[in-house]
């Protein structure tokens, strides 16, 4: 009886032993994996910032059917239209392409709901929720995606009746403007595969 008792009580100490080792292990995780959480967040924020202030898009400015209609007509020239590019940095973009969505309801301003959807997965991700702010981050790069391009068929208003404005080029700036909600879904995920315990 007095071996069956040992080896019952070794038996319980290495069970009890692998629990601290799993628990040292999964605090050890946590340690290495917290820090890289919290570094993707903070690159991701850096990232949009770097972008505001970066060219993000290039247009060029082109006739309206208007203008083409008074250059048939002899009233108006072609010349005036010099194919000069345009480029507008993240900012403008930000604020210009909330407008023509609110105010002129463009087609192409689509794009800009991106941004409400990347700053609610900034949010969603500080307090924790990471799944919703998985799901927000992947909506910012779909809709952001798709609505830039579709700037290429639909051209922009340039407050004037002869002149609109087609996009000609996407710059770097995009590319790291559609890489911050790209960085909150990994972050996300990583939260969600590796939970806090």
């Amino acid at each position: 009886m007095g071996l069956c008792h040992s080896l019952y009580y070794t038996f319980g100490e290495m069970q009890k032993h692998k629990r601290i080792v799993i628990s040292e292990n999964t605090c050890f995780l946590n340690a290495i994996v917290m820090p890289i959480r919290a570094l993707l967040f903070l690159l991701s924020l850096a990232v949009y910032g770097v972008a505001q202030a970066l060219p993000c898009l290039s247009f060029i400015s082109v006739p309206t059917e208007l203008a083409l209609e008074e250059t048939a007509a002899g009233k108006m020239s072609l010349d005036t239209f010099d194919d000069a590019l345009v480029s507008m940095s993240g900012f403008e973009l930000t604020m210009y392409g909330g407008l023509a969505l609110l105010l002129f309801w463009q087609v192409a301003a689509i794009g800009w709901l991106a941004n409400p959807a990347y700053w609610c997965s900034a949010v969603l991700f500080s307090r924790q929720r990471y799944k919703s702010a998985a799901i927000a981050s992947v909506l910012a790069v779909i809709v952001g995606g798709i609505g830039t391009t579709s700037a290429y068929h639909y051209n922009l208003p340039t407050g004037s009746p002869y002149s609109s404005l087609a996009l000609q080029s996407v710059l770097p700036g995009f590319w790291l403007w559609l890489t911050a909600p790209i960085t909150i879904a990994i972050a996300s995920v990583l939260c969600l595969v590796r939970p806090i315990s």
